[in-house]
């Protein structure tokens, strides 16, 4: 009666340390990733919240102007304070990600789904069974105590 064959598994793309090598390495830059994502969000709230307190600054700022305007008298701000202000919030606004960035980000980092690449085990598990195949192809004995 025939012995009946093992699974065959898949072959990930490098073997050994080279492959934990590589995948320590793809972690290593989502990791990255996952982190400038979330500095860049902590960002944008701080620039968000600079940006509105900005902007309620330049309504008063523009509601005094007009007022002394009304009543003729030469206290508030000066329209280069106002330019100023408005020169801040449109570097604020610039320095700022957009949504669309980091759902772009968010993208990539799903589609690198570090779940699917193979734990070190399981690497040295297959390092192993593949030599241990080859041996026993080429007629060479295997010694199972040292496993």
């Amino acid at each position: 009666m025939p012995t009946p064959q093992r699974p065959v598994r898949q072959r990930p793309g490098a073997q050994g340390m080279d492959g934990d090598a590589g995948m320590r390495s793809v972690e290593s830059k989502i990791d990255l990733i996952v982190q400038k994502i979330k500095n860049m969000e902590k960002n944008e709230e701080v620039i968000g919240r600079t940006l509105v307190a900005q902007n309620e600054r330049l309504k008063k700022i523009e509601g005094d102007v007009a007022q002394d305007a009304v009543d003729g008298s030469g206290g508030g701000a000066s329209a280069s304070e106002i330019a100023e202000i408005r020169k801040e919030i449109d570097g604020l606004s610039k320095n700022a990600a957009k949504q669309e960035d980091l759902l772009e980000l968010k993208y990539i980092i799903d589609q690198v789904n570090p779940l699917e690449f193979a734990r070190t085990d399981q690497m040295q598990e297959f390092v192993r069974d593949e030599i241990e195949k080859q041996l026993d192809d080429r007629g060479v004995s295997v010694d199972k105590k040292k496993k």
